[in-house]
């Protein structure tokens, strides 16, 4: 597997590779390939793009446009995935099959490895969309869609097999049954804030396709209820100002929270929110699913799929009806609909789905 910063950070595409390594090495052997030797992980090498080359790219681009294969951030990608190739050529470590987690520069370096070793490969899509039209150029022998959306985009093209395999969820980490964050932990952030039910949690990143200023908007028409923050971005000072302009002692932000304690923060509260309009199937959504928290979201295919019984689809910019549903969603009678729906996506059930195309493609 071909993942950059797999063991280095703790985000959606590595947080995939640790979940797909302990699950498919029940049955296989797996490494992970990343930018750094962990317990888990198997360095490339530290052939890293030097100021120099970084100074002639910008200079190169300062009046052109950039294809995102080129751009800043995929500089480092295709450093790592020369690295990964002259490794492989170097050591002569033949493997029966990759999986890349890093787009275009990933499968330029397997589709190489391919034509010495004969290893099919396929390409996993983080971003979704059309950005994964230009990993599709790499012509893998299939690649995994984790949305409905995106699988139809590609599958127009009708270069390589694409299947819609959806995130998983640790259903052992996530689950309803343990501790959970007291009142008077909450308000160790602000000690005038008021904690009361219901508690309306939205923890993602603050970025503008969020849409979090929504979900703001529409808590602070509620009578009552605390609206919890929690994340990180560009937005940050922007939405803390809102939140505090328009909610008072009832918003409260907890900051970036660490994975670990995720968990525990969703057992705290009474429903979670994520106002995004066109975005991924977000892992969150299934985290808090698995503790058995509704979700208010987006009604969109991918969403009504991931969602199902367990939430409240609806048109979040709508405030008006954003605000109704806040309002009800103690009294519905969810029960353990939500959990229910989360088991569908267990990483056990995903690994075989996994499992299961790479024997379709070896087999042809």
């Amino acid at each position: 597997m071909l993942t950059p910063y797999a063991g280095i950070v703790d985000r959606g595409a590595e947080n995939i590779t640790k979940e797909l390594k302990d699950q498919l090495g029940k049955n296989h052997t797996v490494d992970v390939y990343s930018w750094k030797e962990t317990e888990w992980t198997v360095s490339v090498g530290n052939l890293r793009p030097n100021k120099g080359f970084r100074r002639i790219h910008k200079k190169i681009f300062k009046h052109l446009p950039t294809p995102p294969f080129l751009g800043p951030l995929w500089i480092d990608t295709m450093f790592f995935a020369l690295n990964f190739y002259k490794k492989m050529i170097k050591e002569k470590r033949g493997y029966d099959f990759l999986i890349v987690n890093c787009g275009f520069w990933g499968g330029i370096s397997a589709q190489l490895y391919k034509r010495i070793f004969n290893t099919p490969f396929i390409i996993i899509g983080h971003a979704g969309g059309h950005s994964e039209i230009f990993g599709l150029i790499t012509k893998p022998d299939g690649f995994v869609a984790n949305n409905l959306s995106t699988k139809k985009i590609l599958d127009i093209f009708d270069i390589t097999k694409v299947k819609f395999i959806l995130n998983g969820v640790n259903l052992d980490s996530f689950n309803p049954d343990g501790p959970k964050f007291s009142n008077d932990y909450f308000k160790g952030f602000n000690e005038n804030a008021r904690i009361q039910s219901p508690k309306i949690l939205c923890a993602c990143a603050f970025e503008k396709f969020k849409r979090v200023d929504l979900i703001i908007k529409a808590a602070s028409k509620l009578d009552k209820g605390t609206l919890i923050l929690a994340g990180d971005g560009p937005l940050k000072n922007k939405l803390i100002s809102m939140g505090e302009e328009l909610l008072g002692d009832r918003f409260l932000y907890l900051g970036f929270f660490p994975h670990k304690d995720i968990p525990k923060l969703y057992r705290s509260c009474d429903v979670y929110c994520l106002p995004s309009i066109g975005e991924n199937a977000s892992v969150a959504l299934l985290e808090a699913l698995a503790c058995n928290i509704p979700i208010i979201t987006h009604k969109d295919q991918n969403r009504s799929y991931v969602i199902g019984k367990g939430g409240k689809l609806i048109d979040v910019r709508d405030t008006e009806k954003f605000t109704e549903t806040l309002r009800k969603i103690r009294v519905l009678e969810f029960k353990d609909l939500p959990r229910k729906q989360a088991e569908k996506f267990g990483w056990e059930n995903i690994a075989k789905s996994y499992e299961k195309f790479m024997e379709e493609i070896i087999s042809e």
